[in-house]
């Protein structure tokens, strides 16, 4: 198990970084450019957001890999009370 987190955190790593500082930002400025008018997220969608991807997508996702009683439900639980 320590060496699929470990390739894991390699991998988000390697994939991570291109689109956070190239892909997202040459995007955000590609659609600007032609006329997208920029604005953040309020907190409150930006919380409804979180509460909709821990609540209801995770939970759909363990679903359809072991269902609820797996260490993976184990886990995502923990994570979406933090």
């Amino acid at each position: 198990m320590a060496i699929i987190k470990d390739e894991g955190t390699k991998s988000e790593a390697v994939n991570l970084e291109p689109l956070v500082k190239k892909w997202g930002p040459e995007g955000e400025r590609t659609n600007i450019e032609e006329g997208m008018k920029y604005s953040d997220f309020i907190p409150e969608v930006k919380g409804k957001l979180r509460a909709t991807a821990l609540e209801i997508i995770i939970l759909n996702w363990v679903d359809r890999l072991r269902g609820r009683d797996s260490r993976v439900s184990v886990y995502s639980t923990k994570k979406s009370s933090q």
